[in-house]
């Protein structure tokens, strides 16, 4: 069930649903990351599995599950993102943290110094080196003592917090970080870095339906 949406133990440890954050381990969230030996996939069971009958007698009918599109937890976030892009960095810190004591039942919280302290305490990623920390490259100026370590923290837990749900899309467009394509060996460690999707990279605009290419609309370019 996890061997197409899911990735392996390298971004698990490294970057999301088992790394360290400001509050600590992101195991202590309180999920349960599922791994398969045979698949070397890394998830968590966040989304429910619904049988509907069409037929009881038969025992035919299909699958289906449901999510919240839109949540609390989500807002929460995008509002301390807003708070820290304004430089209302205690209000943004605010809703940090009520979102990390909610998520772990009261286990975890953060300060702003304690944010600040991690961040700093970390190298940059780079493909062959990965942390939770990515490089931004936008068109905005980001203050790099406050704002950019907040920023780090807000991200890497909507990262945690929406895993599997297509929101990191967003929030790696909007800031600017490359993305690597790598292989790896059994044990998890880089052998090769094939690709990069950089920040001004065609690809990163997801290309339009054949059928609206053929009726005529120009495809959105791709490089040679």
């Amino acid at each position: 069930m996890g061997n197409k949406y899911a990735h392996g133990q390298l971004i698990s440890e490294k970057e999301d649903l088992q790394s360290r954050g400001p509050w600590g381990r992101s195991a202590d969230f309180g999920y349960t990351v599922w791994s398969n030996n045979s698949l070397s996939k890394f998830f968590i069971n966040k989304v429910p599995y619904s049988f509907e009958y069409t037929d009881v007698q038969a025992g035919i009918g299909h699958a289906h599950s449901a999510y919240a599109v839109l949540t609390t937890d989500l807002t929460l976030l995008v509002r301390a993102e807003a708070y820290a892009m304004l430089g209302k960095y205690n209000e943004a810190v605010a809703d940090l943290n009520t979102e990390v004591k909610a998520y772990s039942s009261g286990a975890l919280s953060v300060t702003l110094d304690g944010i600040k302290d991690f961040y700093n305490g970390i190298s940059y990623y780079t493909p062959t080196d990965p942390t939770p920390k990515k490089r931004f490259n936008t068109a905005f100026n980001i203050e790099p003592t406050t704002q950019e370590p907040l920023l780090h923290a807000i991200l890497q837990l909507r990262r945690i917090m929406t895993t599997g749900e297509g929101w990191r899309l967003q929030d790696v467009k909007r800031y600017g970080m490359v993305i690597y394509r790598r292989t790896l060996s059994a044990s998890s460690t880089v052998v090769a870095v094939k690709d990069s999707l950089t920040a001004n990279d065609p690809r990163r605009a997801i290309q339009l339906p054949q059928d609206v290419i053929t009726a005529g609309l120009p495809a959105n370019p791709r490089n040679k």
